[in-house]
C-alpha cells in the first residue's frame, strides 16, 4: 500500500473503541474522544509509539464566522516533514457543504499520489461519495501546517446549527526506507454542534 494513502474511513469502529472514553465536554459541549500518548504503530491496532509529530495534544474548533469551521489538530510536537519523513493528517467530517453531496474528507500530508513523501505539505479535499476518491473543490476544506498545529477551513454552510456532526480521523507518522521504524498514528473522533460551538 503507498504510504499516506487514504485511511480515514477505513478507521472503523473497532479501531475508535481504542481511543479511550470521551473527555468531559467543555463549556462549547465539544466531545472529543482522545487522550495523550494513546499512539500506535501505523497502520496497525497495536504499540505504543508516538513519533515525532504524530500526538494530539489538543482538538480545538471554532467559528469565526457563518460559513466556515476552523478545525486545529494541536500536536505535542513539532513534525519535520521530508524524503524521511511522511506525515499526514487527515479526516472526514459529515458536515453539510457547498461542494458535494454530504460530507468532505480532509487531508494535509507531504506524501504524493505515488507515495512518495517530500518537503512540502499539500492541502487536498476529497468528495467522500466518490470511489476511488475523487478532489473537489478546495474550498470545502483548506489545511495548513502552522508549526506544531494543523489547521483545516471548512465549509459548512446549509449544516443545521443543531444538527450533530461527527470529525473521524488520524494523524500519520512513517519513515519511508527504514524498516526499523513502523511509525506511528493518533485517531480520534469528535462529536458537536454548530449552536454548541456559537455558545
Amino acid at each position: 500500500m503507498a504510504l499516506g494513502a487514504l485511511g480515514v474511513l477505513a478507521l472503523g469502529t473497532a479501531s475508535l473503541l481504542d481511543i479511550g472514553p470521551f473527555a468531559p465536554a467543555d463549556p462549547a459541549g465539544l466531545e472529543v474522544a482522545d487522550r495523550l500518548e494513546d499512539c500506535r504503530e501505523a497502520r496497525l491496532d497495536r504499540g505504543e509509539s508516538c513519533d515525532q509529530g504524530a500526538d494530539i495534544e489538543a482538538i480545538n474548533l471554532s467559528l469565526p464566522d457563518g460559513g466556515a469551521l476552523v478545525v486545529a489538530l494541536q500536536l505535542s510536537e513539532t513534525p519535520s516533514p521530508g524524503p524521511s519523513l511522511a506525515w499526514t493528517a487527515e479526516f472526514y467530517a459529515d458536515v453539510t457543504n457547498s461542494f458535494t453531496d454530504g460530507g468532505v474528507i480532509c487531508r494535509l500530508s507531504n506524501v504524493d499520489d505515488a507515495g512518495r513523501a517530500g518537503p512540502d505539505v499539500v492541502s487536498v479535499a476529497l468528495d467522500p461519495n466518490t470511489v476511488p476518491r475523487q478532489l473537489t473543490d478546495d474550498r470545502a476544506c483548506e489545511g495548513r501546517l502552522d508549526g506544531s498545529a494543523a489547521r483545516f477551513t471548512l465549509d459548512v454552510s446549509g449544516q443545521p446549527d443543531a444538527a450533530p456532526f461527527r470529525l473521524i480521523g488520524l494523524v500519520r507518522v512513517e519513515h519511508p526506507g527504514d524498516d526499523t521504524r513502523p511509525g506511528s498514528e493518533d485517531d480520534f473522533l469528535v462529536r458537536a454542534t454548530l449552536a454548541e460551538l456559537r455558545g
